[in-house]
């Protein structure tokens, strides 16, 4: 009962003298990451093993069982009609 006691007074102590704060932290890209914005993402997928590669224009599209990332369609080069039989496709496999 002691012990008990004693660990719910070190515990109350350190509720009341602790406290949360948020700390910005200045931490800029560096190296690749500065001239590729989609960095972070191709380095989580070679960790799932999957082979990413930018492109210029979307006239040849992935595999049926590939993943299609596009920042801007209004940018694009891309022919919706061969975007929508990708994605059909895609749904049959």
């Amino acid at each position: 009962m002691l012990v008990a006691l004693a660990m719910a007074a070190v515990a109350v102590w350190i509720a009341t003298h602790t406290y949360w704060d948020y700390v910005t932290v200045d931490n800029p890209p560096q190296g690749e990451a500065v001239g590729n914005r989609y960095y972070a993402f191709e380095k989580l997928t070679q960790r799932f093993a999957i082979h990413t590669r930018q492109v210029p224009t979307l006239r040849a599209l992935p595999a049926a069982d590939g993943v299609l990332l596009v920042d801007d369609v209004r940018g694009a080069l891309l022919d919706m009609g061969a975007l929508e039989k990708w994605v059909t496709a895609a749904a049959v496999c």
